[in-house]
């Protein structure tokens, strides 16, 4: 993965409506983080997301994986997912 196949997302982690459940909307220097912060999840626990794309055209859908969790939860492995179908609707 480089920064250009991220690049979508950093649209999806800036969008309002898909990140109506989270704290707010990232800038793109907190989504940058985030994204090298999935890079580390990779090099360091062998694991974490991956991008979701259209089988048809290659359409950037949003992402899904295994993270670990912060907080109390922490001895436990996350299934994660950010959809971009609320970025269509926002469109």
């Amino acid at each position: 993965m480089t920064w250009t196949t991220w690049r979508p997302c950093w649209a999806l982690l800036g969008n309002p409506q898909v990140m109506r459940y989270y704290p707010r909307a990232k800038s793109r220097e907190e989504a940058s983080a985030w994204i090298a912060w999935n890079q580390r999840l990779y090099r360091d626990h062998g694991f974490g997301l991956w991008l979701l794309t259209l089988r048809e055209d290659g359409e950037f859908v949003g992402d899904c994986g295994l993270t670990p969790p912060t907080g109390r939860w922490r001895d436990q492995i996350e299934v994660a997912t950010t959809s971009a179908s609320g970025c269509k609707a926002a469109a």
